[in-house]
């Protein structure tokens, strides 16, 4: 939880540059719904009679050129957000060079990020969290956060197709491309662009709890994805290095088994060491953890989409104790077993705990 508490009233958006029309819109969407609806016992977590407002705010309130040629109107500028409880980013688009930013200080991104307007954001940003400030971003706009230097530190996500370029430059932040929302010290990152959504329902969440979020995702026929893992390109995630994707492969295929770090590496005919090296350049993670995070993935999806009870989830995905899943799951995730289990609605009693 954010913990913002009762006293939770302002969130502001704000559109930078070619910022996403779907990212922008959706995320003002999701987050007007959140404030406006009313669901009788709603107030888990959340403050269910007390509506936030949300506003739009750019660099000098001057109008925004959004990416598919449509305007965010003039309006407020960054000074009227200094007091809002948290300030969330859309994503914007890098152009036709957006796909393949290169690292360093090269490529769309760092013409994007050299940029005069938003250098101003990139100031303002560092300085609205240095005041407590609670912050929240999507897609491309984490590497505006990133260059802040806000997520030094923190477990983030952003697009997956970008997670190279991020680590290339921005190496101290704990990157979980993997991820579709990263939460920690207050920062909410989001992954690829229509991750907005998983976003915006997050923080109405965790303003007013977790039954007018599900109410809000129903209405607008929303749903809740943990993971970008289903979505990846696997030979866009493996093209450093075809170890990368023969260990994915070999991971997949034992995932029920008793695995070594040692085992893997040598299914794929290399040491260890240079097994770890090949992780650490393609996925940023130790062997540990990229076997942890298939078998959560995997986890994960048979929550969502099979009648397995926990204990068989647990057994198929290299688990002999349930209870070493659970923290897993709660420790990658921030959630319960029993929340992925919820929105399969079977009807077959069947329930994760």
């Amino acid at each position: 939880m954010l913990c913002y508490g009762v006293g939770m009233r302002r969130l502001c958006i704000l559109a930078l540059p070619e910022v996403f029309d779907s990212a922008f819109a959706i995320t003002r969407d999701v987050l007007e719904a959140g404030s406006r609806s009313q669901v009788p016992g709603a107030g888990d977590g959340g403050a269910p009679h007390d509506p936030f407002t949300v506003e739009t705010v750019t660099v000098g309130g001057r109008g925004v050129p959004t990416a598919g040629g449509l305007a965010v109107p003039p309006g407020r500028g960054l000074t009227a957000a200094v007091d809002a409880d948290l300030v969330l980013v859309p994503g914007f688009s890098l152009g036709e060079d957006g796909e393949t930013p290169r690292d360093g200080g090269g490529g769309a991104m760092g013409e994007y990020l050299r940029r005069s307007e938003v250098r101003t954001a990139v100031r303002w940003l560092r300085s609205y969290r240095a005041g407590g400030g609670r912050l929240a971003a999507g897609c491309t706009a984490t590497f505006v956060l990133a260059e802040a230097g806000l997520l030094d530190g923190l477990q983030a996500t952003t697009s997956w197709w970008l997670a190279d370029a991020f680590r290339s430059r921005y190496p101290a932040v704990d990157l979980q491309a993997h991820m579709m929302v990263t939460h920690q010290d207050g920062i909410l990152c989001a992954g690829a662009a229509l991750a907005h959504t998983d976003l915006a329902l997050r923080v109405v969440g965790d303003l007013r709890g977790p039954a007018v979020a599900d109410y809000v995702a129903r209405r607008l026929l929303l749903d809740e994805r943990v993971s970008q893992g289903h979505y990846m390109a696997r030979d866009h995630l493996s093209r450093r290095h075809p170890d990368v994707s023969k260990a994915e492969a070999w991971i997949r295929a034992h995932l029920g088994e008793t695995m070594r770090v040692d085992d893997v590496a040598a299914a794929v005919a290399v040491s260890p060491r240079t097994l770890a090296r090949r992780l650490r350049d393609s996925t940023g993670e130790s062997p540990l953890s990229f076997i942890q995070r298939l078998r959560v993935q995997h986890a994960v999806h048979l929550l969502e989409t099979s009648k397995l009870s926990f204990e068989e989830i647990a057994a198929r995905v290299g688990y002999q104790e349930p209870a070493g899943l659970r923290r897993v799951l709660r420790r990658r995730t921030g959630r319960a077993p029993s929340s992925f289990r919820d929105r399969l609605r079977s009807g077959s009693g069947s329930k994760a705990s």
